[in-house]
């Protein structure tokens, strides 16, 4: 708000860093909002996310925590998305993918978006989705309702 007063623009950057901010911090609602703020400002153009055939998302060149906050955004719209319709999901369908990459362009090459989604759904969704390793391709983890 302070730097809207100023007549400044928030940049991917700045977007980036207070996502972080807050999502580190536990205010996951207001890093959803900011996420969804900045990308109906043409930010974060790289996260790509289709719904047609599958549901399927491109974290590649995200943060750790902004990546969570885009898969919690996807999750929510999921979740809405399978209470309108009203019937339940058979067990173990596939419901989305997850392109993390395999960490190849990270710091000394160690992944750190895939392990970062994989602990969001232990501590956030363990009750609703599992979350694996795609065997084919490991760069992508798939998750599938409980």
């Amino acid at each position: 708000d302070e730097m809207q007063q100023k007549g400044l623009e928030p940049n991917v950057i700045t977007y980036d860093a207070t996502i972080s901010a807050c999502e580190l911090s536990g205010r996951t609602l207001e890093a959803l909002s900011l996420f969804r703020t900045a990308q109906s400002k043409g930010h974060f153009q790289s996260v790509t996310i289709k719904y047609v055939p599958e549901a399927q998302v491109d974290l590649h060149d995200l943060s750790a925590s902004v990546a969570r906050t885009v898969v919690r955004s996807i999750l929510q719209e999921l979740l809405e998305l399978s209470e309108k319709d009203h019937h339940k999901a058979k067990s173990s369908v596939i419901v989305l993918k997850i392109i993390t990459g395999r960490g190849l362009h990270s710091q000394d090459g160690e992944a750190v978006l895939k392990p970062a989604i994989h602990t969001l759904f232990q501590k956030e969704y363990a009750h609703k989705f599992t979350c694996r390793v795609d065997q084919k391709k490991p760069g992508r983890l798939l998750v599938s309702t409980t």
